[in-house]
């Protein structure tokens, strides 16, 4: 079952992961709130669960998915976006572990979401391959 489980589970804290944070709890916070307020029922704030093990997981994989580690991206891309059974299966799992979290709207929001995540894993790859030539050169 670990091998399954994204290769961080635990939150990162640079600067990165926490603006990365932010950016998915305002877009969650906010697509929530329009579909609430759409529907008419938001008598109740929309408030994302604490201390819940499937968010928790949920959050873990797409930190790793943003990763330029390529072993944790490509772990977290195998759970987030699984074509094996058994993938799937976890996939599902962890999904019914985060409570309050529509299955059908985070499928829809990880497929949409997924080329912009990839256009900026490949913007920082390239910056980091950059300045490691400038580096070079100017040592050199």
């Amino acid at each position: 079952m670990d091998a399954l489980l994204p290769a961080s589970v635990a939150v990162k804290r640079s600067k990165t992961a926490n603006q990365t944070m932010e950016e998915i709890v305002k877009t969650t916070l906010h697509i929530g709130q329009q579909a609430l307020s759409s529907s008419g029922a938001l008598s109740s704030l929309f408030r994302p669960p604490k201390r819940n093990l499937g968010c928790g997981i949920l959050v873990a994989a797409i930190e790793d998915y943003l990763s330029l580690d390529e072993q944790a991206q490509a772990g977290a891309a195998r759970f987030l976006y699984p074509t094996e059974p058994e993938y799937r299966e976890h996939y599902d799992w962890v999904v019914s572990m985060a409570a309050g979290v529509n299955a059908v709207w985070l499928r829809e929001a990880l497929d949409e979401a997924r080329a912009g995540w990839d256009r900026r894993r490949m913007e920082k790859k390239l910056e980091q391959q950059l300045a490691q030539r400038l580096r070079a050169r100017l040592t050199a």
